[in-house]
């Protein structure tokens, strides 16, 4: 499989498309165009979304809703960027704003006022989608308004959007609903850089072959189930291994779920950097041939690419000595769950070395 650029001239500063909504484009349409196919394709997403908004469902949705994007309907009443509906009994607009812009008051209200489109459903609601809250005075205008004609109003962040996507239970949904899952938050990783997280630091007890792995592959495997987008890894090199303890860390830039068995040498990474391409070449080799061993290789699993490791100490962490110090008396277990993290000032703040 080839590369995919958007430009003319791919050797100035390429643009390589690492997700398929990248092709919609970086704007702020193309960001709801991406959260409404996602929606459309993901009734539990769709639910779990509704219920933030504190809007209760029953039963849950099935394939009676409908998402209509960038919805236009009689002149003068704007434009709807998503519009979840099920018929006859809820509907509810979500007006998107990226990288600090807000939607005006009039901007909300206006669509309130084709009164004989909502007469027609039972819970009517309009949402302010945005990175930054609103001001108090903005959301009691809004409120006031729409209050007169039987709308409910919500302000709600991105952040909160990407914490569903990010926590949501994938073992039910389709193949396709999974992959867009995960596309959505490489497009989000790639193009807006919000900030997300579900971790800050991941820290894994790691043997001496899978320090070989970090120390020279520049990867790391976990389970799907596991954090989906940590920001950073920090392997806890155990006793078999001559410096065990934490004293390396890796910048996460981008995760993939992927069959070992299946993958082959190709390597889809973050980058185009020779260095990194030739690390995770060699990372996936390594990784395949652990996983034949060890019996996972045609098991689903997340694939971790990182960027070179840096050294945060002079001397390993013990996990004796950081539960001895810490300040915040977060604990390190004996035996590191799958899964466990801890934050940059509990692991940088832990004492002197």
């Amino acid at each position: 499989m080839g590369h995919l650029y958007i430009g003319r001239n791919h050797r100035g500063d390429p643009d390589l498309v690492r997700s398929i909504f990248r092709l919609l484009g970086t704007d702020e349409d193309a960001l709801t165009f991406a959260l409404g196919y996602l929606l459309a394709h993901s009734p539990s997403l769709c639910a779990n979304l509704v219920r933030t908004l504190g809007i209760k469902l029953r039963p849950p949705l099935g394939n009676d809703y409908s998402i209509h994007l960038q919805e236009v309907t009689e002149p003068g009443f704007g434009r709807r960027d998503i519009v979840i509906e099920i018929s006859g009994k809820m509907r509810v607009v979500l007006e998107a704003k990226v990288r600090g812009a807000e939607p005006s008051v009039q901007q909300l209200t206006k669509y309130a006022k084709e009164k004989k489109l909502w007469s027609s459903f039972q819970v009517r609601m309009i949402a302010a989608l945005t990175q930054v809250k609103l001001p108090e005075s903005k959301i009691e205008d809004v409120e006031s308004e729409l209050c007169s004609n039987g709308i409910e109003f919500r302000d709600v962040q991105w952040h909160e959007i990407i914490d569903l996507v990010l926590g949501h239970e994938t073992q039910n949904e389709s193949e396709f609903a999974k992959y867009l899952l995960d596309e959505f938050i490489r497009y989000l990783r790639s193009d807006y850089r919000m900030g997300y997280y579900d971790a800050e630091v991941l820290i894994q007890d790691v043997n001496r072959l899978n320090k070989d792995i970090f120390e020279n592959g520049w990867m790391y495997v976990t389970a799907v189930k596991d954090k989906r987008a940590p920001l950073y890894f920090a392997p806890y090199f155990t006793r078999e291994c001559i410096d065990s303890g934490l004293r390396w860390l890796a910048r996460v830039l981008d995760t993939e779920e992927v069959v070992l068995a299946t993958k082959g040498d190709a390597v889809e990474g973050p980058t185009e950097d020779e260095e990194h391409r030739r690390r995770w070449g060699l990372g996936l080799r390594k990784l395949r041939e652990r996983a034949v061993r060890e019996g996972f290789a045609d098991e689903v699993v997340r694939l971790l690419y990182l960027d070179r490791p840096l050294s945060f100490r002079s001397a390993p962490l013990t996990k004796k000595v950081f539960n001895s110090i810490n300040p915040s008396k977060k604990q390190i277990p004996n035996q590191i769950p799958k899964g466990f993290s801890l934050g940059f000032d509990d692991l940088l703040k832990a004492g002197p070395e």
